[in-house]
C-alpha cells in the first residue's frame, strides 16, 4: 500500500489483489468493488463449514499455537522445565478465576467472635492489630453497646450535663434502683434523684421537688422541698416571687438615700 496524497491512497483488493485507489484512510475499505466483497464472504463462508470454524476462532487458535512454540522456544532457550515457565506465566497474570492464585494466599487464621465465642477462620490481614473480631454485625453491635458506652466510652464527661432551662442531669444504669425515673436517653434531673435517695424511694410522675432559694442548679437536700403537685409548685413560687420583690424594692429604697447622702438632694425613689 502506497501514499499519493494526503487523502489517497492505493491500495490491493483483498479478494482480487488488484490495485485501487480510496479516499480517506480512516474510512477506506478492503475491496476494489462490492462483487470482491460478497466473493471474499462467500469463500469465507465455505472455509467456516468445511472446518466448523469461524474467521475469528481460526484467528485464535493460530495465535495460541503460535505463542505456544514461543513458550516452548523460550523454555528451551533459558533451560527451564516447560511446566514451571507456565506456572510462573500464570501468577504474573495474576491467575484465573478471580484473579490471584490460592497457592500464593497465607494461610488463614483460626479465631473466635469475641462477643458470641463462634469459630471463625479469617485472613490474616482481617484479624492484624485488632483486639476483638466479630462473626456478624449483629455480635459487633452487642459487643459496643455492652463495652464501649457509658463509662466505658472514649467521650465520656463524668454522665452529668446542665440543660438549656438550667436544671442539672444525671445518667443512670440500667441496673440502678432508680433508673425507673429516667426520662429520655437514661437521664434524670438531679434534683428529683437527690429527693429519691433521701426518701429512700423513687418518686411518683407527679411529685414535684421545688428549689426553695430558686438556683436551679443548688441540688442540696436543704434546699429541696417535696410538693404533692403542680398547684403547690406554683404557690410556693408565688411566695418566692412576693418575697422576693420585697427584698428588691428594700434594695433600691436604700441605694436612693445612698445617692441622697452622697450629693445633699433630697432622696429620690427610683421607679
Amino acid at each position: 500500500m502506497e501514499s499519493t496524497g494526503c487523502y489517497i491512497l492505493i491500495m490491493n483488493c483483498n479478494n482480487c489483489q488488484k490495485e485501487f485507489q480510496k479516499k480517506r484512510p480512516h474510512n477506506a475499505g478492503r475491496f476494489c468493488s462490492l462483487s470482491c466483497y460478497y466473493a471474499w464472504k462467500k469463500t469465507r463462508a465455505v472455509e467456516t463449514a468445511r472446518d466448523g470454524l469461524t474467521h475469528s476462532r481460526r484467528w485464535y487458535l493460530k495465535n495460541k499455537a503460535r505463542a505456544a512454540q514461543t513458550s516452548k522456544n523460550y523454555a528451551k532457550k533459558h533451560e527451564v522445565a516447560l511446566k514451571e515457565y507456565r506456572h510462573q506465566w500464570y501468577l504474573r497474570r495474576g491467575g484465573r478465576g478471580g484473579g490471584r492464585d490460592k497457592k500464593r494466599l497465607p494461610p488463614r487464621v483460626n479465631t473466635t467472635c469475641s462477643q458470641c465465642g463462634a469459630k471463625l477462620s479469617l485472613q490474616p490481614n482481617q484479624v492484624k492489630n485488632r483486639k476483638n473480631v466479630f462473626c456478624s454485625h449483629v455480635c459487633y453491635s452487642r459487643w459496643w453497646s455492652k463495652n464501649r458506652r457509658a463509662e466505658n466510652s472514649a467521650r465520656w464527661k463524668g454522665g452529668r450535663r446542665l440543660r438549656l432551662d438550667g436544671y442539672v442531669e444525671v445518667r443512670l444504669q440500667p441496673d440502678d434502683p432508680f433508673y425507673s425515673m429516667q426520662s429520655v436517653r437514661h437521664y434524670v434531673v438531679e434534683h428529683r434523684l437527690v429527693m429519691a435517695k433521701h426518701l429512700g424511694k423513687c418518686l411518683l410522675p407527679w411529685e414535684v421537688v421545688h428549689h426553695i432559694n430558686g438556683i436551679k442548679d443548688d441540688n442540696r437536700i436543704e434546699n429541696l422541698a417535696l410538693l404533692d403537685g403542680n398547684g403547690n409548685h406554683n404557690t410556693m413560687l408565688d411566695k418566692c416571687c412576693k418575697r422576693l420583690q420585697k427584698e428588691n424594692d428594700a434594695l433600691r429604697t436604700r441605694v436612693a438615700e445612698l445617692e441622697a447622702e452622697l450629693t445633699g438632694k433630697t432622696p429620690k425613689l427610683l421607679p
